[in-house]
């Protein structure tokens, strides 16, 4: 892993990670992710992620659709993975902080996954 504490960019690079349960069930993810974070002086910070797994898994008819399945995959599918992320938080005042938050993901071979949320928060 590779980062840059002056200007907050970070790039993790994993080449290889396989899980294999007996001789049944064996899983494979190369995956590459980076991001940047961004800090403005009046109190805000805008950060971006993303994330590509490619998970070959080899099992028996049905498994990716078990507990297990679901834990080797890390929550993913066999495929490619494209996995991304921006949040934009900003502090009103001395005691509120805002947050805006966008999730994308493409798991496999489905459709794109869209989800966003904002939160207000009070510090004490």
């Amino acid at each position: 892993m590779y980062i840059n504490p002056i200007s907050g960019q970070a790039l993790n690079i994993v080449l290889h990670k396989q899980n294999t349960i007996d001789s049944m069930e064996k899983a494979t993810n190369h995956s590459l992710s980076g991001g940047i974070k961004y800090n403005i002086l009046s109190g805000s910070s805008f950060n971006v992620n993303f994330t590509f797994n490619q998970i070959n898994f080899n099992a028996y008819p049905g498994a990716q659709n078990t507990t297990t399945g679901y834990m080797m995959l890390d929550g993913l599918l066999p495929g490619k993975n494209f996995l991304w992320n921006a949040e934009y938080t900003r502090r009103i005042g001395s005691s509120i902080e805002l947050s805006i938050r966008y999730q994308g993901r493409k798991p496999g071979n489905t459709r794109i996954i869209h989800t966003a949320n904002a939160s207000v928060r009070a510090l004490f």
